[in-house]
């Protein structure tokens, strides 16, 4: 084991993908420049703060911030965020996602272990139109059972 590359969890867009899931689910390649592992960024340092990473409920209040330390948004920081509130919240039985990129997720056979809830994803309202059409007809909040009205853009708005 020595001299491996140490790696993130998902850092890859492939990785760990659930050769149980129908090709279907993770189809979407959008183009999302934020979360391109390979898309020039600015230079930073190790101590640099690059961006914020907000948990909001779906009335729009802020739950839960973290720092991000690397170059463009990585799913780490999302699967953290989410972890310390199933962690936080006792006796939740399931949790709706509205993330930019939520078409991403479920395929991850890394993801879907390590919640003891029950999780949908789904891609915010204005994002979704950035995406596949496929996409946009399974991960539509407006198409998903138990969203709402909920538009998942409560923290562009903050």
């Amino acid at each position: 084991m020595a001299n491996q590359p140490v790696t993130e969890p998902g850092a890859a867009d492939g990785d760990n993908e659930d050769e149980t899931v129908p090709p279907s689910w993770h189809a979407c390649r959008s183009n999302v420049l934020a979360a391109d592992e390979r898309a020039a960024k600015a230079a930073s340092g190790p101590c640099d703060i690059t961006g914020i990473m907000r948990l909001c409920c779906r009335h729009n209040v802020p739950l839960v911030f973290c720092d991000i330390d690397t170059p463009g948004e990585r799913h780490h920081y999302a699967v953290a965020l989410l972890k310390h509130l199933t962690n936080a919240v006792l006796n939740l039985e399931r949790v709706g996602v509205l993330y930019d990129i939520g078409c991403r997720f479920p395929a991850k056979r890394n993801v879907k272990t390590l919640f003891s809830v029950t999780t949908t994803w789904a891609v915010s309202v204005f994002h979704v139109f950035g995406h596949s059409y496929q996409c946009q007809v399974l991960y539509s909040p407006c198409r998903i059972a138990g969203f709402g009205w909920s538009d998942g853009e409560g923290m562009e708005r903050i």
